[in-house]
């Protein structure tokens, strides 16, 4: 989450303007009229008359100031809030899902260069190999509408995951491929199969894909459960020759009509 995390997620923003640059103004003179009678009484030594004297007359140019300071910050926030909305994909109970970039790759990195989150795949990622997952999420936004996603949460803006769509092969046809990896240190918890669900829901309903499917090692229980959990159909098994021909099982969604 960058700089302007508060605006992206128009936590303060949901005050209102008028209201946000009441509530920044008030903070701003608590504080610097705060700091102000504690530098003049602790280390200029005044008395207290002369600090009430003083404070009085500033009292006017520290709420003039917290206020235009409030005005822009607020303009910046729009920017950041538009770029949020623009970003943002959807919200279930406990998760965000958004549009991954540049700024998430530290994260990323974190997430997918772990051996034991990425113990179902080939290899834990590379930091090129990042790069070209992040880079290629982005293209597709732009050439298919869709992409992998981040699975940040909601409690806390913590980044656990990513969760999305590749147009890739599977099984030798061109396939919408579903795909969702979640940190080990949140296995357990409901949350792939919460993001999994939600995007899958997201690809059917909302971007109208026919035909959604999802492939993993048949030792890779964990997500054929979370495969099943979401309502796909297991249609078969197949050697996968894109993963040295590992056990495959292949599951599909369609769209009802």
């Amino acid at each position: 989450m960058n700089r302007f995390k508060f605006w992206r997620w128009g936590r303060l923003r949901r005050l209102g303007k008028p209201l946000y640059i009441f509530v920044f103004t008030l903070a701003w003179t608590i504080i610097n009229v705060g700091f102000g009678i504690y530098r003049e009484y602790t280390v200029l030594h005044w008395s207290w008359e002369d600090i009430f004297l003083f404070q009085a007359q500033m009292i006017f140019f520290v709420v003039m100031s917290g206020a235009i300071i409030s005005w822009f910050t607020w303009d910046i926030g729009e920017e950041e809030l538009k770029f949020g909305i623009k970003s943002h994909i959807l919200d279930t109970d406990r998760l965000i899902l958004r549009r991954m970039s540049q700024v998430d790759f530290k994260a990323q990195c974190r997430l997918l260069s772990d051996s034991k989150t990425m113990s179902s795949w080939p290899n834990a990622f590379t930091k090129d190999d990042v790069r070209t997952w992040i880079l290629r999420s982005m293209e597709s936004y732009s050439n298919n509408g869709f992409g992998r996603y981040i699975v940040q949460r909601k409690k806390d803006g913590k980044i656990i995951g990513d969760v999305g769509f590749f147009l890739t092969e599977v099984n030798g046809l061109m396939e919408v491929d579903l795909g969702y990896i979640i940190s080990s240190e949140n296995w357990g918890q409901g949350y792939a199969t919460e993001a999994a669900r939600a995007c899958l829901e997201y690809g059917l309903y909302e971007l109208k894909i026919q035909r959604i499917v999802a492939h993993m090692s048949v030792e890779n229980v964990a997500s054929e459960k979370v495969a099943k959990n979401i309502g796909m159909i297991k249609i078969c098994e197949y050697d996968n020759s894109r993963n040295n021909d590992t056990r495959t099982s292949l599951y599909v969604a369609e769209k009802k009509a």
